[in-house]
């Protein structure tokens, strides 16, 4: 996670306290919406970050894959969108469920993964 993080210029807590949120750094975890792995990429992102993200091949199956992905996509979002806040949020519910406010969920999401930070 540090090197992927490092790689992109990524603060590197920041992107732990992601992936700690999401599946407490486990590969073999599969969200009931089918979101997989370390990073919890949805199948239809990693296509996305490896068609026009510069991802290539990566393969969300496997652990390391799925943390560059997950990296990449995060750092899209980091530019992407007009906050920090709403970045985040797009990682959890994608950006076209972002609006002017955060939704309830969406701040609960933000939050932790804010107080989650110090710890890495």
């Amino acid at each position: 996670i540090e090197r992927e993080a490092r790689s992109r210029g990524l603060d590197s807590s920041l992107v732990k306290a992601v992936a700690w949120h999401e599946s407490g750094w486990h590969q073999d975890v599969t969200s009931e919406r089918g979101a997989v792995g370390v990073m919890q990429v949805m199948p239809g992102t990693a296509r996305y970050v490896n068609g026009y993200l510069g991802g290539g091949r990566l393969d969300l199956e496997k652990a390391r894959d799925n943390v560059r992905l997950g990296v990449i996509y995060l750092d899209h979002l980091l530019e992407a969108m007009p906050s920090r806040r709403k970045a985040l949020a797009a990682y959890l519910s994608g950006p076209g469920a972002v609006g002017r406010r955060l939704k309830g969920y969406q701040r609960d999401y933000v939050r932790t993964v804010k107080a989650l930070k110090p710890r890495f």
